[in-house]
């Protein structure tokens, strides 16, 4: 019988222990640590949140979790379905927090990404890279960001007033969020096989944008 976490040892992007660091444990968040874990990585995530009962519908919780921090139901939930036990911190992502090679933001408000990015300047390793999640009701957009494009990404971040406030009914969906994971996981594992194979023999666009009512895919490089 194959282990959870030595299922996917033959791919070339596999690297078992191979860490991440996850800021954000909503609704891109939760899913995306589940399917990292899942495939052989090691998340560190930090939420300094707590499951509510709004978050039912579009994130990795269950009912029984409401009021439990998010960094310790999530753990439990990826213990119990993946046998792997992940690194949490149960508090506000800083300018003090940790940083690493891998990074993926999957905070819901602009601050949070720019002090993510800054810590993110300060990792000295080749081959860095910064994924950026930002989800709406039936939509998404991926940022997948090299140490070429940080100054072009840094436009793309703007005031936390200028941000346009959706009811929490139109917020996410589970199947929404659960893609856009999916997508960032994907993009990640191809950067890694780029890394492992010397060259860029797969995709890793700097801009990825899906729209769902219309079923379109935009990638920039």
């Amino acid at each position: 019988m194959i282990k959870i976490d030595g299922r996917y040892k033959d791919a070339i992007w596999y690297k078992k222990g191979t860490q991440v660091l996850i800021g954000g444990a909503g609704g891109i968040g939760s899913h995306l640590a589940f399917m990292l874990a899942r495939a052989g990585f090691l998340p560190t995530v930090y939420d300094f949140d707590v499951v509510e009962e709004q978050n039912i519908g579009g994130q990795l919780y269950a009912r029984s979790q409401v009021g439990v921090d998010k960094t310790n139901a999530l753990a439990n939930n990826i213990k119990e379905l993946v046998d792997i036990a992940i690194s949490t911190e149960t508090e506000k992502y800083t300018a003090n927090s940790k940083y690493g090679r891998f990074m993926f933001s999957c905070f819901d408000n602009m601050s949070a990404r720019a002090i993510m990015l800054e810590n993110f300047k300060k990792e000295t390793a080749q081959n860095k890279l910064f994924i950026d999640g930002r989800l709406s009701f039936e939509n998404f957009l991926i940022y997948c960001v090299q140490e070429k494009d940080i100054e072009r990404y840094e436009k793309t971040l703007f005031d936390d007033n200028l941000a346009v406030n959706q009811p929490c009914t139109l917020q996410q969906t589970t199947h929404v969020a659960s893609m856009i994971a999916s997508m960032m996981t994907a993009l990640f594992t191809n950067h890694l096989t780029n890394i492992f194979e010397g060259t860029e023999v797969r995709y890793v666009p700097f801009k990825t944008e899906v729209m769902l009512p219309l079923l379109a895919i935009k990638t920039e490089q």
